[in-house]
C-alpha cells in the first residue's frame, strides 16, 4: 500500500470507528489529532468522542502530551548515535580461555580440599591409630595465591550455581580459546 492507499483506509476506517480494535483505533485517532483526516471523517469520530466520554478523555490528554512536546526542539542525534548505542549494550560473544577454566578448576579442588578437611574435623578427627598427614596441607601451599582469592566467591555460590560452573566447563570445547 502506498500513503494514498493507506490516506483513505484511514479516512475509511474512521467512518466506522466504533467497530475498530482499540489498537487500530488509536491508530485512526492519532490520525484524527493530526488533523490528517478528511472533514467527513474528522466529523464523525468527534461525533464519536461525544459519546465517549473515556476515550475522549484519553485524545485530550494525548493533545496535552503533544503540545507540551512540541515546545522542544528537536535534538539531532550524530550520524553514528545508533552504532554507539549498540556497542555500549550488546555485548560480544563469551570467549572463555584456558586460564580463567584452570582457575575455576583449581578453586574447586581448593574448596573441596578445604570441605574435607573441615569435615574430617567435625566428624572427630583421625582416629587413635590414624595420623594426619601433614604432606595434605602442602598442597594448598601449591595453589597460586591468586586462585586463593577466588575462593571465597566459590564458597558464596549455592550448590547449583557451583555444579553449573563446574559444567560449564565441560560443554564448551577445551581448544575453543
Amino acid at each position: 500500500m502506498n500513503d494514498d492507499d493507506n490516506r483513505r483506509e484511514t479516512h475509511r476506517e474512521a467512518m466506522q470507528i466504533e467497530r475498530l480494535e482499540p489498537d487500530r483505533r488509536r491508530e485512526v485517532l492519532n490520525a484524527y489529532l493530526d488533523d490528517e483526516l478528511v472533514p467527513a471523517a474528522a466529523r464523525h469520530v468527534t461525533v464519536w468522542l461525544d459519546a465517549h466520554p473515556e476515550m475522549l478523555k484519553e485524545v485530550e490528554h494525548n493533545r496535552r502530551v503533544w503540545d507540551l512536546l512540541d515546545l522542544y526542539e528537536d535534538e539531532s542525534a550524530s550520524p553514528d548515535f545508533a552504532a554507539q548505542v549498540l556497542a555500549k549494550t550488546v555485548r560480544p560473544p563469551r570467549r572463555l580461555v584456558l586460564l580463567p577454566r584452570l582457575a575455576a578448576a583449581a578453586a574447586a579442588v581448593l574448596v573441596l580440599a578445604v570441605g574435607g578437611l573441615l569435615l574430617a574435623t567435625r566428624s572427630g578427627g583421625p582416629g587413635p591409630d590414624e595420623t594426619r598427614d601433614v604432606a595434605d596441607l602442602s598442597v594448598l601451599e601449591s595453589v597460586p595465591a591468586e586462585y586463593l582469592e577466588q575462593a571465597d566467591a566459590l564458597l558464596a555460590l549455592s550448590d547449583d550455581e557451583f555444579e553449573a560452573l563446574l559444567l560449564a566447563d565441560l560443554e564448551e570445547p577445551w581448544g575453543g580459546g
